[in-house]
């Protein structure tokens, strides 16, 4: 808990957002902004219930269905994948088709993940995301701080042009 409590400290004090994975319990024990869900945790409206009406829930798709059950069931966004083979976790890949369907079926942001890098980008936000989570894109790299840069101009170089877009 107190890593968390370090992190919750350095994330208001750079007016970042600040999620859990998983854990509602560390969510609200450290203050953080929300809570990511996957699909063995807790149901969304038992955290929303806990958490109350301004912390940001987020759910793990794999498909469009899931998507739209997630939107009935009030979270903020979903995240999808993994679209491709990740690196850092052992998931089934979706695919970009996947990607594309689960962004069609909720108005929810749908935030990519799984074996994402700046290479693929393109392909990710065109097929309708609204942000990507990255690992190894990051971690793998000398300078973090450069290659956080980058990844951040490319992404809003394509949440621009893709801005407005029907879905």
């Amino acid at each position: 808990m107190s890593e968390a409590i370090e992190l919750r400290n350095l994330t208001r004090a750079h007016s970042a957002l600040f999620m859990i994975n998983d854990r509602v319990d560390v969510t609200l024990g450290v203050s953080a902004d929300g809570v990511h869900l996957g699909s063995d945790d807790m149901e969304p409206a038992l955290a929303r219930k806990l958490l109350g009406p301004d912390k940001i829930i987020g759910k793990t798709v794999r498909n469009a269905d899931e998507a739209g059950e997630a939107e009935l069931q009030g979270v903020d966004y979903v995240s999808a994948g993994s679209i491709f083979k990740s690196e850092t976790k052992d998931a089934p890949v979706i695919g970009l088709g996947a990607l594309e369907n689960i962004c069609k079926a909720t108005s929810l942001p749908v935030v990519a993940i799984g074996g994402i890098k700046l290479e693929n980008l393109e392909s990710i936000f065109a097929r309708g995301a609204s942000g990507v989570a990255v690992a190894k894109e990051l971690l793998d790299f000398p300078d973090i701080e450069e290659r956080a840069k980058n990844l951040r101009t490319v992404i809003d170089k394509l949440n621009s042009e893709t801005a407005g877009k029907q879905k």
